[in-house]
């Protein structure tokens, strides 16, 4: 099965770092079944998605949040439509957007909505059993706050416990994601039955992230 690997930049870099950052990249040796995304700000999605093209790179592109409109008087939002054919997923309702922003269960399903209408993957982002996932998504990161940019990931048998019952409740595809690094991610692969990882902190540096890619 294709184990996804998701760099969440957050609010990090200039767009001569994400150059920086992707040409690194594409010197690495990336195996078949390991696909790379980019969940990078809006203002570099273009731009970024230019440069995969014109050098035929196999990495996709994320947007990090999505709006709740479709289009209108709605200043400062970036909709489905505007990012559409730049990225093939969204992160929806990180546990940062929940917590500084507000977003609620309700904003994550409409977001949800639009985006599978678009034909752009939700990553729905829960931080425990008790938060729903809308129907129609088949990807999920289990992201728990305890463990995010804390060094402190979340133990094995508790992620696998959370695999099995969002896999139970919507078969779907569970990525992990909180202090993954080179040192635990090949142990969390092996040990809890995810498909994949959210990376946040350890995907600002391009050798680190490099050190990701080489140990799954």
């Amino acid at each position: 099965m294709e184990t996804l690997l998701v760099a969440n930049w957050k609010a990090n870099k200039t767009l001569a770092q994400a150059f920086e950052w992707l040409d690194q990249i594409s010197q690495t040796n990336v195996s078949d079944d390991l696909a790379l995304v980019i969940a990078a700000p809006y203002p570099f999605l273009a731009p970024l998605k230019g440069e995969i093209m014109a050098n035929q790179m196999s990495i996709k592109l994320a947007s990090q949040d999505i709006s709740k409109f479709e289009s209108g008087a709605h200043t400062g939002e970036v909709t489905c439509a505007m990012v559409s054919g730049l990225v093939d997923y969204s992160l929806v309702g990180h546990s940062e957007r929940r917590m500084n922003f507000g977003e609620s269960d309700e904003d994550v399903a409409v977001k949800s909505a639009l985006l599978i209408k678009n034909n752009i993957q939700p990553i729905v982002c829960v931080q425990s059993d008790t938060i729903p996932v809308p129907g129609g998504v088949r990807i999920v990161a289990y992201e728990p706050p305890s463990a995010i940019g804390t060094g402190q990931p979340d133990t094995i048998d508790h992620i696998k416990e959370m695999v099995v019952k969002i896999n139970t409740a919507t078969h779907t595809k569970v990525l992990y994601g909180g202090s993954v690094d080179a040192a635990n991610i090949k142990s969390i692969a092996e040990g809890t039955g995810v498909t994949g990882f959210l990376v946040g902190g350890a995907s600002l540096d391009p050798v680190e992230f490099i050190s990701l890619v080489s140990s799954l």
